[in-house]
């Protein structure tokens, strides 16, 4: 029986319409959805930050000077098979920035022994990482300036910039040569009472002059450096 008295034309035609208004209204509705989504904003590449370039001046150099520019090696004097690593020049001559294969610097020292000078893996790692940034001479990279004065002689105002500048990128937690390390205060203390660190700056008898195939330190460093062992070596 027809409901509420109704034919059954007429109800199916009441259907048909209820859904056609239906899907119009769900219709409108995914329109109006999709039209308030934003696409997602396009991100821009990654950019190294500071702490992530490789400083030449600070970590690379210090380390091809310590390792590999010496006598009988590659330092001028000698210039085996031609190469020298005594600055960013002669080093830079031996690199194809961004090419590891053509570059004969990191050929020679990721097979792990290189006439008998062994790189550990991370030292190896900081070579390639500069040829892949471009093999540049990056200088600075964020040190503070320093200007020697003599009146000054605590370890965090001076003594500490001194290493930083002068040491550390020999002598670390990750490249400790001799198994020394300048990279803390507390090391730098340890090394200080023990004699070593006034021996090897001043060149004495019985110590490795420091830094290493490198010009001796300049006299107010050297002085600092005594005065604020002498002061009971303050922070």
């Amino acid at each position: 029986m027809p409901l509420l008295g109704l034919s059954t034309t007429y109800l199916q035609t009441l259907m048909k319409r209820f859904l056609l208004l239906l899907s119009i209204c769900q219709f409108a509705w995914v329109l109006t959805y999709c039209g308030n989504q934003r696409s997602p904003e396009p991100t821009s590449p990654t950019t190294p930050t500071t702490s992530d370039t490789i400083c030449f001046e600070a970590d690379l150099l210090p380390l091809l000077r310590f390792n590999c520019a010496k006598s009988g090696c590659h330092d001028a004097g000698t210039a085996a098979n031609g190469v020298v690593t005594e600055d960013y020049a002669t080093i830079r001559a031996q690199v194809s920035p961004n090419n590891l294969d053509q570059s004969a610097l990191y050929n020679a020292v990721k097979v792990g022994s290189h006439q008998g000078v062994s790189l550990d893996p991370l030292q190896v790692e900081l070579i390639q990482n500069w040829v892949l940034q471009g093999a540049q001479n990056t200088t600075g990279c964020g040190g503070v300036p320093f200007n020697c004065d003599t009146a000054k002689f605590t370890y965090n105002e001076v003594v500490r910039i001194i290493m930083d500048k002068e040491c550390v990128g020999c002598h670390n937690a990750n490249t400790a040569n001799d198994n020394i390390r300048l990279d803390t205060f507390d090391e730098v203390k340890k090394v200080a009472t023990s004699g070593a660190l006034v021996g090897a700056i001043e060149w004495q008898n019985g110590f490795s002059p420091m830094p290493r195939n490198r010009d001796q330190l300049p006299d107010c460093e050297r002085t600092v450096i005594r005065k604020w062992i002498a002061a009971g070596m303050p922070f």
